[in-house]
């Protein structure tokens, strides 16, 4: 949690495969103005290729490039989110 910017960020979620890696976080950021509670969130994927010489890991950023998909397990993340908020 950054509180001067007011970001939360998680821990990068890994799911190997075998010929990549997928990396997920969600980022969570308020803004809005002073008499609106408001709230971005941002599901962040990103994958990296299996070359079978070189290991990569998670924290190996200049190997991962962001990736315009989102794994299946986290298909109701988006809702549970807006459900969660408005009670």
């Amino acid at each position: 949690m950054d509180y001067n910017t007011g970001y939360l960020t998680t821990a990068w979620q890994v799911q190997n495969f075998q010929s990549s890696i997928i990396r997920t976080r969600v980022i969570v950021s308020s803004g809005g103005n002073s008499d609106q509670v408001a709230y971005a969130v941002k599901l962040v994927s990103q994958e990296a290729f299996l070359d079978g010489k070189n290991p990569v890991t998670v924290k190996d950023d200049e190997k991962f490039q962001d990736w315009a998909r989102i794994l299946k397990k986290y298909d109701g993340l988006i809702q549970e989110i807006q459900i969660r908020l408005q009670n």
